[in-house]
């Protein structure tokens, strides 16, 4: 029986090691540039730390660029909630063939949303905020190969 969108996680497969992270929002990277906001934040597994625009930015994207390419088949992706829920909308997006392919797409984040997909496999991964209510700030992403069933 398939779970639903916000279950408990799948099996852990981080992308935190040999993973850079290279933001894209239409102005500096990470909230007033300050280290605090950084975008490495999504990747060190603490819940506390995060990465945000400048107040206005209400679209920005992130990427994950792995050294070889990964197969997974869950996304999952945190929000940081003492802020508030931030994000109305969002995709993800795989490199290939040297353009960005959408694989998935979703409404809100909050404390968890973890998005099921067939498996996909390449060697970057990019979230896009399409819409959010103030500037994203984006707690973890990581990536999971769940087990076929």
């Amino acid at each position: 029986m398939p779970q639903p969108e916000h279950a408990a996680g799948p099996p852990r497969h981080h992308p935190r090691e040999r993973c850079r992270v290279a933001p894209r929002v239409p102005a500096d990277p990470r909230c007033g540039g300050a280290k605090a906001f950084a975008p490495e934040n999504i990747l060190d597994g603490d819940r506390s730390t995060y990465w945000a625009t400048n107040d206005g930015v209400a679209t920005a994207e992130i990427v994950l660029q792995f050294g070889e390419a990964k197969t997974f088949n869950v996304v999952s992706i945190r929000e940081h909630l003492p802020l508030g829920q931030r994000i109305d909308a969002f995709a993800l997006d795989r490199w290939e063939g040297g353009t960005w392919q959408e694989f998935a797409k979703g409404t809100s984040i909050g404390n968890r949303r973890l998005v099921r997909t067939a498996p996909v496999t390449t060697d970057r991964v990019r979230l896009r905020i399409t819409q959010a209510a103030a500037c994203p700030a984006i707690s973890e992403i990581t990536l999971h190969a769940e087990p076929a069933s």
